[in-house]
């Protein structure tokens, strides 16, 4: 499924995320504590707001209790920065301490997305079931789906039924109602209605052809009407070749004696995905004679769990990750044995700073299961982000062991120390990779710049310069090969010509790059033109303001030209981000690079530049 042909659902996300993080306008004499509501992150409420969906604020007060207003604006703070555990638990504080059923009603418009966010499903149930549902509003709205779940969590008709005509048809409603309709057709086993819906509703969308043609494929697959399933299925990957659908077509191949079509499939995912390293495992696994016979599709709510996943991905895709965390929740909820809800999870929880829980749904994944490699990779990335580089190694070394990601994991490894700046230790696995790849190819040129980089960080140029030339050989218009390149020659004060010629062709192929742009100024620098590269300088340093390599090269370069007091400031902000990304790191992590660059730049606070040569140091984008 195209992310781009559920664009649609974007209205949902407006409408939904106003009411989890735009609180109502109360009046001025709700009391002073709660009166100062704002927390950081969220835009101060207007008057008479109204939400996208044409939610009106509600006027009601809080009871300006600490109990209440300290719990209340925790969780507001605890939103603000994505920490949905601590802001549920502080809503459930509030609404506990609470003094009136209006009073509870506001809470619960606020604390439902927290709720579900926070994968606590038993406290959003209990609040869904107690808010007016009939209410126009958008948490209102989320609790008739939350209400709709639990009723196909529990094959609970009645439920679904009264629930069902509550569920609008705009925003969400708009894929969500039909597909949900048809499911809950087919757990009263009436095959030809919930068909017919779907159908319609791809008549009304054809961009959702790839998901209305996959939900049939389920629902045939339900009916056991596996020649209709076999169809639909191909034609669900014909559209849209996605890892999932890819995934769940192969098993239903594999459980209809069909190992052979399986195996072709997952062939042809290897090779047009060779970054993907389940289908490698999926092939191993059936050619050993191991095949899967659970059905994906064994309950309605596995269907409705699909369709919510569906509208989760779209959203993350779409970077709207604080809603897709909700649909993939409840998706969750509905099938959690689903290691493709888990993935994505992982990787929402993750991305929303939420680490911890993001490693509990890739550790979910079983080393039995086709996915684990890809949860080990992932988890892997993850620890790193959080600069624990030895779990993430701990975690590479072991996937070496596993011919199926392999060289993968070994490129990972590579990486990772290289990101470190540990580049001994980083040319050993690129020798390896390089090594064991019988005829490189264009692609292949990122190897060879990487170990290029590799070699020339540990002094030794010749190798450096001749897998850079390589690289550019392989693939000849890479910028950021070009740009390691001429920067390297104006560095060692060779080619200084031909660098510049480089640089410019790099900059006409990423124009906006700042790395690039600095380096163009910086080599402008070391022939001398220095009155060229001011400007040059200056517009990467408005692109990066942060960056401490590139405000030291503008500092140098004013003082060249006799901006001394220019020159003195952009050392100091330079001297302050340094000390900066120095204090965040952990001690091991702490880059050489950096602490090198804070000694250049407190001396030249001190000293000044003495001599016309300009400092060494690298820029920012060669590490990257």
């Amino acid at each position: 499924m195209k992310a781009r042909s559920l664009l649609f659902l974007l209205l949902a996300a407006a409408a939904i995320t106003y009411v989890w993080t735009h609180p109502a306008k109360r009046p001025d004499d709700t009391g002073a504590v709660l009166s100062q509501e704002t927390s950081p992150g969220d835009p101060e409420p207007q008057e008479n707001e109204t939400a996208e969906n044409g939610d009106q604020a509600s006027p009601l007060r809080l009871t300006p209790s600490a109990t209440v207003a300290g719990n209340y604006l925790a969780a507001r703070f605890a939103v603000a920065r994505d920490d949905l555990d601590s802001a549920d638990k502080y809503y459930a504080r509030a609404i506990d301490a609470v003094g009136s059923p209006e009073e509870r009603q506001y809470l619960y418009e606020r604390s439902l997305p927290a709720a579900i966010g926070a994968g606590d499903m038993e406290r959003a149930l209990k609040i869904s079931a107690d808010m007016d549902l009939k209410q126009p509003t958008a948490t209102a709205q989320l609790a008739v789906l939350l209400q709709l779940v639990e009723g196909f969590k529990n094959n609970d008709a009645k439920k679904i039924e009264a629930n069902l005509p509550l569920l609008r048809s705009d925003g969400f409603g708009r894929l969500l109602k039909p597909l949900l309709e048809a499911w809950n057709k087919v757990g009263r086993k009436d095959y030809a209605p919930a068909i017919t819906r779907l159908e319609d509703l791809q008549k009304e969308f054809p961009s959702l052809k790839p998901l209305v043609q996959m939900h049939l494929a389920f629902i045939y697959d339900d009916k056991d009407d596996a020649q209709a399933a076999e169809l639909y299925y191909s034609r669900a990957l014909q559209d849209n070749l996605s890892i999932r659908m890819a995934y769940i077509a192969g098993q239903f191949y594999e459980r209809k004696g069909k190992a052979s079509d399986a195996s072709k499939l997952y062939e042809t995912v290897a090779k047009q995905m060779p970054s993907v390293p389940w289908p490698k495992a999926a092939l191993a696994r059936v050619n050993q004679g191991e095949i899967k016979k659970q059905p994906f599709i064994i309950a309605p709510a596995n269907g409705a769990s699909a369709a919510l996943y569906d509208v989760a991905t779209v959203l993350h895709q779409e970077n709207s990750s604080r809603l897709a965390v909700l649909y993939a929740q409840m998706a969750h909820y509905l099938m959690p044995q689903d290691e493709f809800t888990s993935l994505l999870l992982g990787d929402i929880l993750a991305l929303n700073g939420n680490s911890d829980a993001g490693r509990d749904f890739f550790k979910a994944i079983p080393e039995t299961s086709d996915l684990y490699t890809l949860a080990q990779l992932r988890l892997a990335q993850l620890y790193e982000q959080e600069q624990d580089a030895p779990q993430a190694i701990a975690i590479l070394e072991t996937l070496q062991k596993n011919d199926i990601v392999a060289r993968q994991a070994t490129m990972e490894l590579a990486d990772l120390y290289r990101r470190k700046e540990d580049f001994a230790k980083a040319l050993p696995y690129y020798n390896k990779i390089i090594g064991d790849t019988a005829k490189l190819q264009e692609k292949d040129w990122v190897l060879l710049y990487s170990r290029g980089i590799c070699y020339e960080r540990t002094g030794e140029w010749d190798k450096a310069e001749a897998d850079l030339l390589s690289a550019l050989k392989l693939s000849p218009r890479q910028p950021e090969v070009l740009n390691y390149l001429a920067y390297s020659w104006a560095d060692h004060s060779r080619n200084l010509g031909m660098a510049l010629d480089m640089l410019r062709s790099a900059l006409a192929g990423a124009p906006d790059d700042p790395y690039i742009t600095d380096s163009v100024g910086w080599t402008l620098h070391r022939i001398g033109r220095n009155a060229e590269a001011v400007p040059y300088l200056e517009t990467s340093v408005q692109q990066l303001p942060e960056d401490p390599v590139i405000n030291d090269h503008l500092g140098d370069i004013y003082w060249a030209v006799g901006r001394r007091l220019e020159a003195r400031f952009q050392w100091d902000r330079a001297l302050k981000s340094v000390e900066k990304k120095l204090a965040a790191a952990k001690l091991e992590d702490a880059k050489s690079s950096d602490t090198e660059l804070r000694r250049q730049l407190q001396d030249k606070l001190q000293n000044g530049i003495a001599a016309p040569a300009a400092s060494m140091q690298k820029t920012a984008s060669a590490g990257k």
